[in-house]
């Protein structure tokens, strides 16, 4: 059975940019080794992030499209059932919760303070890339 996680948006833009970890996440979900978790919250947050113009020429707009696609193509689409106010501090955070939580997800990748704060929310562990990295490893044996 293939893990689920909910990918933050950090994680996708950080592996656009510059993060060997993140790439490798990238990559991971480029070769469906793992059940990437979104929602249209998180694939509009996504696009806009990669869309701004500070990421102009940081970020290859060929390739993020690519991402875009492969997550629209074969995540699994969740539409929450739930709203979550744990994050106060950057309430935007709280749709990864959601997303999580509705797709019964086994885990949450993030590099975001907030998410990493909780460590885990209803059962589900929220993790740093390496983390997810060794964990998929694992899963694969």
């Amino acid at each position: 059975m293939l893990i689920k996680a909910a990918i933050d948006t950090n994680v996708i833009v950080s592996g656009l940019i510059k993060s060997p970890s993140c790439r490798k996440v990238i990559r991971a979900l480029e070769k469906k080794e793992f059940v990437a978790v979104v929602s249209p919250a998180i694939i509009s947050e996504l696009v806009g992030v990669i869309s701004r113009p500070k990421f102009k020429g940081a970020i290859n707009q060929e390739i993020a499209s690519k991402i875009v696609y492969a997550l629209k193509s074969q995540a699994l689409l969740v539409r929450p059932s739930v709203k979550i106010d744990a994050i106060k501090a950057d309430p935007d955070d709280n749709m990864f919760l959601e997303a999580a939580i509705t797709a019964k997800a086994n885990v949450i990748v993030s590099m975001d303070k907030h998410l990493l704060a909780l460590v885990t929310f209803r059962n589900i562990p929220i993790v740093l890339p390496e983390e997810f990295l060794k964990r998929l490893h694992r899963a694969c044996r």
